[in-house]
């Protein structure tokens, strides 16, 4: 992991970041980032002139770039520690780096440069000898395996939805009707066309599917609307039968039937009624 300091977000101060990280570690072949305020023409002009793809995530879904996102976590978290304890921001990066990644056992320095950086802790010369990780590929698959089992047992499959279908998208926390124009590369995307004619890209969490209203002209045959006008007038004749009120003839007292007692304590009184 790189931690450069930039002086703003335009992309000119971006490019020139990413310049010294592929100056060091080579050119990608996709590049994955947010869409504001990274996904610009300036960006990718560079991106073509470098040679690498850029890839951005979903629009209002932070959790598809939730790697990245818990990476920024972990990172301002670490140089809060390092503050309040008076350390070094490079050493905190360091130690970082040597340490092995959940469900890895491997540090991020191994799997970049296939050995661990020497620090102050007594290493043998034999643990610091370059070594290929092994078997990184299926342990990573294990593991997403293991958080997609978690994670779908609390979710759904969505239908799926077709070109020109009119359709809800979710803005402002209220749902406006638009109309969806094309499938999008990444999974569970789509294209959508508001009336205003502004072109949107919206994950299908965020499109609700509306039934359509039937047309004027649209009215059934008379044979189907009578059998319908029989079906629920016999319905609703075998429903009032069924739960008619029975009519009592003996009479009810409106009365309350609890007997009233007179306390122990008033055993000795003549008690008398006002």
């Amino acid at each position: 992991m790189a931690l450069i300091r930039i002086c703003g977000l335009t992309a000119k101060h971006v490019i020139e970041a990413l310049k010294s990280v592929f100056a060091r570690q080579g050119t990608p072949k996709e590049l994955f980032m947010d869409n504001m305020p990274f996904a610009n023409p300036e960006l990718r002009k560079f991106a073509q002139e470098w040679g690498f793809k850029v890839m951005t995530s979903s629009p209002t879904y932070p959790q598809s770039h939730g790697q990245s996102e818990r990476a920024v976590q972990t990172i301002k978290q670490g140089l809060r520690k390092a503050a309040e304890g008076g350390h070094d921001n490079q050493l905190m990066l360091r130690s970082y780096r040597n340490t092995p990644l959940a469900g890895l056992p491997y540090s991020p320095t191994q799997l970049l440069i296939c050995r661990r950086l020497r620090n102050q802790l007594p290493w043998s010369d034999r643990a610091l000898e370059p070594q290929v990780p092994v078997d990184v590929r299926r342990l990573l698959v294990q593991q997403q395996q293991r958080a997609k089992h978690f994670y779908d047992r609390g979710a759904k499959e969505l239908m799926l939805l077709l070109l020109g279908d009119s359709i809800r998208v979710q803005r402002n926390k209220t749902w406006e009707p638009v109309v969806i124009t094309a499938k999008h590369q990444t999974p569970r995307s789509y294209v959508i066309t508001t009336p205003e004619g502004h072109v949107y890209w919206r994950k299908r969490k965020h499109l609700r599917s509306m039934d359509e209203a039937p047309s004027p002209d649209a009215t059934p045959p008379e044979e189907f609307q009578q059998e319908e006008t029989i079906s629920l007038q016999e319905f609703f004749t075998t429903e009032t039968q069924q739960h008619a009120p029975t009519h009592c003839t003996s009479p009810h007292s409106r009365r309350s039937s609890h007997i009233s007692k007179r306390p122990e304590r008033f055993k000795d009184y003549v008690m008398i009624d006002d």
